[in-house]
């Protein structure tokens, strides 16, 4: 489905970058040289994808938790709620349950209930966030 709040932000991003190539592409015509660092935030897999409940048999057992549905990008704790059984129980996240390592200090959960990994046994990917820093023409 289209999210009308999700389209409108991605037309502003490619907007936003094609306002910076034609900026570069001003520069560099310009005969411009110099530059300037620039540090950007990015988010990074972990390795760690976590699936939904489920029973024995490998059937589905639950749900993304209501709490967390939608909230992409949003710090994770230890206690959080992550998912809810069809017979109402909550499942909390759990850093040492999922692996996560001490070195990721704050994780992130990223495509949480995304259709298009449901097949792929995926309710869940972790993420970090760290900084990358490049280089512009002025």
């Amino acid at each position: 489905c289209i999210v009308p709040e999700l389209f409108d932000r991605s037309q502003k991003l490619v907007l936003a970058l094609l306002d910076y190539v034609e900026t570069h592409n001003a520069s560099v015509t310009a005969g411009a040289s110099a530059f300037d660092s620039v540090t950007i935030p990015v988010f990074r897999f972990t390795g760690i994808s976590i699936d939904y409940p489920r029973g024995e048999d490998g059937d589905l057992d639950g749900m993304v938790h209501p709490r967390l549905q939608g909230r992409d990008f949003e710090e994770i704790r230890d206690g959080d709620p992550l998912f809810k059984t069809f017979a109402g129980a909550e499942k909390t996240f759990s850093r040492e349950e999922y692996k996560v390592p001490k070195e990721k200090e704050t994780i992130y959960p990223v495509f949480i209930n995304e259709a298009a990994y449901y097949e792929k046994k995926i309710a869940v990917m972790l993420f970090d966030k760290g900084e990358k820093t490049f280089q512009k023409l002025r």
